[in-house]
């Protein structure tokens, strides 16, 4: 890589960081230069990209000019996993729907160098990490902030007819790459923020680029779009269910048709959750 990119990549970084961690909540916008960044660095890194489902994507795109509140559910292997769905969105033809986007973060994303280059170049909304504790009284304020003003940035932002991109499985794939269960309170999230149709997408190889506490290397990944899911209707199927049980088996429905598409031994959580 050039000193070229690291430099401004090291510029953009530290400029936002100067900011205060306190005001950036709701809807933040991309680091334009950044982004421009991250995406060069993504095409030196990705070997090559395969994208499945390209009708499906077709079918968001239609969806979404009909004023439908749409998210995308997508496996997450990697920090590089959100420039892997803009990237693949693109090659595919739509980088008018990659553009509209908003991420779901974790704040912890915020801590590092390459993970906060990542989070600064995309549209995103911060969320505290469902499997991190706080450290001390002010990360105990911070969770509580953020778990009221994450649900109202992702309503805001699907009001103005954005698309959310949200990793159910609340953190990336650990051992061997599997899945994992995904979390039963992001069927709470979307009834909350009034979704209407639901995208599972597939994210397969991203740790063969960046893998966990690694150096970024190149590698080939693949991006598989599921059939949109009518999430109304799927609550509905569901809901002779418990509480606790519903949203769980809601979003094992959503998360499953990923599973289905991933080799058998990336499956994970699903290998033993079957319908």
């Amino acid at each position: 890589m050039s000193k070229e990119i690291f430099s401004s990549i090291n510029s953009s970084v530290k400029d936002s960081l100067r900011r205060p961690i306190e005001t950036r909540t709701g809807m933040i916008p991309r680091n334009e230069r950044l982004h421009r960044v991250s995406d060069a660095v993504g095409h030196i890194f990705t070997r090559e990209l395969t994208v499945n489902g390209i009708e499906q994507i077709q079918r968001v795109k239609e969806l979404s000019e009909e004023g439908k509140r749409i998210v995308f559910a997508t496996r997450h292997e990697a920090h590089l996993d959100a420039v892997a769905l803009d990237q693949s969105l693109e090659q595919a033809g739509y980088h008018d729907i990659a553009d509209k986007i908003f991420h779901m973060f974790g704040i912890r994303l915020e801590k590092g160098v390459f993970s906060s280059w990542f989070s600064e170049s995309q549209n995103r909304i911060r969320l505290w990490p469902p499997y991190d504790a706080p450290q001390n009284d002010e990360e105990k304020e911070l969770r509580r902030t953020l778990g009221k003003t994450a649900p109202v940035a992702m309503r805001e932002a699907l009001d103005q007819k954005y698309l959310v991109n949200i990793f159910p499985e609340g953190t990336r794939a650990k051992a061997h790459r599997k899945m994992m269960c995904p979390l039963s309170s992001v069927t709470t999230l979307f009834e909350q923020t009034g979704v209407e149709i639901v995208v599972p997408v597939a994210i397969n190889g991203t740790q063969n680029i960046l893998p966990r506490g690694g150096l970024p290397r190149r590698g080939s990944y693949s991006v598989t779009f599921c059939e949109p899911i009518d999430f109304p209707s799927l609550l509905a199927t569901h809901q002779d269910k418990q509480f606790k049980s519903l949203r769980q088996a809601v979003i094992d429905d959503i998360m499953r048709p990923i599973a289905d598409v991933l080799p058998e031994e990336y499956r994970g959580y699903f290998a033993d959750h079957t319908e």
